[in-house]
């Protein structure tokens, strides 16, 4: 009788989890896969620590002021 309701339990959890998984994939699968790739990828923006940085013996080695590059190219 023990053994019965066991074998029962463990088919109602399969048709459970079956249908669990049909509903997941097949009705509702566009609406999964849109939330998965919006949830794939965060972009987050961190704001990296400036100051000044110096040597062992106090000298400062790099400081915080704006450096800006310009390239020019002639048009030949």
């Amino acid at each position: 009788m023990k053994h019965k309701w066991c074998k029962l339990i463990l088919i109602m959890t399969m048709v459970v989890l079956s249908l669990r998984l049909w509903d997941l994939q097949i009705m509702r699968g566009s609406e999964m896969r849109k939330l998965s790739e919006q949830n794939r990828i965060r972009v987050k923006k961190v704001i990296a620590p400036r100051g000044v940085i110096f040597d062992k013996n106090g000298r400062v080695l790099a400081d915080t002021r704006p450096s800006f590059n310009l390239y020019i190219t002639p048009k030949i």
